[in-house]
């Protein structure tokens, strides 16, 4: 049964996500698969899987056109194609539940990655195994985030700490049967309680909180990424005649924060 005890001290990612999957928006899952992706940013060996990230996050707040997410799609395939390729062709048995989200313009490419694969590994000394499938898991990571055709949080989590796993293990067989590391799942789970706080508990705001002093700082925080001016917003809110301990916690945990913060959002309206 889940319920307020169970969340408080549940660390299977997944059923928490199953559950706020039907109960939040869109928006909030997508910063939630955005956020996984910021962190293993420098695995991406392809800028454009780290450009198609950030389209993603404009696209959570509806400021980018549709035009520009389904280029960025595009891009975000070309550099996920051939190292997924390269992964089979040398090593064999990759994860390949993103070319689920492919559309069938990528898709049709995918032959065309696998000759190329064929044909480098053919030419060029073995690449390292880890780092092939480092790259291979972030830049899947990338695309299942920025693809029209993935739901939000379509394993993002797992490829990104897959990722890290064999970005950090240098025992490849170890990394690739660990089900990702254990250390970005711990970090993921915090991302997640950052974004979308205790369901059992949901904080109701008092609009009095709401003074220009608070708004400009929760505006700030938000436009800027500033989320070390968190306990300065706690300030605020106590100014206000904020006495509500979660909220003010919160504000002052050290720690991860992410555009999504429950905080912020709640301040902003933002769903």
């Amino acid at each position: 049964m889940i319920d307020f005890e169970w969340w408080l001290n549940n660390e299977d990612l997944g059923r928490m996500v199953d559950y706020v999957r039907s109960r939040s928006s869109k928006r909030k899952l997508q910063l939630f698969d955005c956020a996984c992706c910021t962190r293993i940013r420098h695995l991406m060996t392809d800028p454009r899987s780290q450009a198609a990230v950030k389209v993603a996050e404009l696209r959570a707040d509806e400021l980018v056109e549709e035009k520009e997410v389904l280029d960025a799609a595009h891009q975000a395939a070309n550099a996920y194609l051939p190292i997924a390729a390269m992964a089979d062709v040398v090593y064999g048995d990759p994860n390949w539940s993103a070319l689920d989200a492919l559309s069938a313009d990528d898709a049709e490419r995918l032959e065309e990655a696998y000759r190329s694969a064929i044909a480098l590994h053919r030419t060029e000394p073995s690449p390292d195994r880890n780092s092939v499938f480092s790259a291979f898991h972030a830049a899947g990571a990338a695309y299942l985030t920025i693809s029209p055709n993935a739901d939000p949080v379509h394993d993002v989590s797992y490829w990104a700490c897959a990722a890290v796993a064999h970005a950090t293990n240098p025992d490849f067989e170890a990394a690739y049967a660990s089900g990702g590391d254990a250390a970005e799942s711990v970090a993921h789970r915090r991302l997640f309680g950052d974004i979308f706080g205790n369901p059992f508990q949901p904080v109701v705001l008092v609009r009095t909180w709401l003074t220009s002093t608070v708004v400009s700082l929760a505006t700030g925080i938000y436009d800027d990424r500033a989320f070390d001016r968190l306990p300065i917003l706690a300030d605020a809110l106590e100014d206000a005649g904020c006495d509500n301990q979660d909220l003010l916690k919160h504000c002052r945990e050290p720690g991860e924060h992410v555009r999504g913060c429950w905080c912020v959002d709640l301040l902003l309206d933002k769903s």
